[in-house]
């Protein structure tokens, strides 16, 4: 059988609710779908990789005139309400990461992986692998075959997580209707690019029916 993970992108109130910091367009209406998958990782015993912005309020992300490229609105401060993940993907036994907390050595990431089954990976960044060693060892240490990746948004953090995941991971499939974008015509532009990457598009339901089927 092949080694999975799923990788949650950002799922977190600031980008989820209409009343965030930072609200994805239409966010709310993949929330039964994210609901679906963290029970099925959950069913399967499955790894979840769950990545989470975690700002300073003087984050260099921050601006007061921001292009929504590589410059945002302040959100996702830490340790707020906006920071926190939506009770979709919100998991009771957590292990966390933070991207300004140095690796002491391996061992302390191999335990964490043994011990939880959701991690959670803070990053101040828009990519959760740039200046952050967390991602690649957890990838090295699992050596997962394929990653079924979610979240928002789809241009900016879920695009720079797939862009990394590529290089690592066999198998990469973007959960169609788990995922939203900020722009419309920008997350069109990047489903068109990912499939010339070789991401495989798949919805929620079908997911869900491939591991109730190895269950049987």
């Amino acid at each position: 059988m092949m080694k999975t993970i799923f990788w949650n992108v950002d799922t977190q109130y600031d980008f989820m609710r209409e009343d965030g910091a930072l609200p994805v367009p239409g966010a709310i209406e993949i929330e039964a779908n994210l609901a679906l998958l963290t029970k099925v990782a959950e069913s399967c015993d499955m790894t979840v990789i769950n990545t989470g912005d975690w700002h300073n309020k003087d984050s260099k992300e921050f601006s007061d005139k921001p292009n929504y490229k590589t410059t945002f609105p302040p959100h996702c401060i830490r340790a707020t309400r906006g920071a926190f993940f939506v009770s979709a993907t919100q998991a009771d036994h957590t292990h966390l990461f933070y991207n300004d907390v140095v690796i002491k050595n391996k061992k302390e990431v191999e335990n964490a992986l043994v011990e939880c089954r959701n991690i959670i990976l803070y990053k101040d960044d828009t990519d959760a692998f740039k200046n952050n060693p967390y991602p690649s060892v957890i990838l090295d240490i699992l050596k997962p075959d394929r990653v079924f990746i979610y979240g928002v948004a789809a241009e900016v953090c879920v695009n720079h997580a797939i862009q990394g995941l590529l290089s690592k991971v066999k198998e990469v499939y973007a959960v169609e209707d788990a995922i939203k974008g900020l722009d419309k015509t920008s997350e069109t532009t990047h489903w068109v690019r990912w499939h010339s990457q070789g991401v495989k598009r798949i919805l929620t339901a079908d997911v869900r029916n491939m591991f109730d089927s190895l269950k049987e």
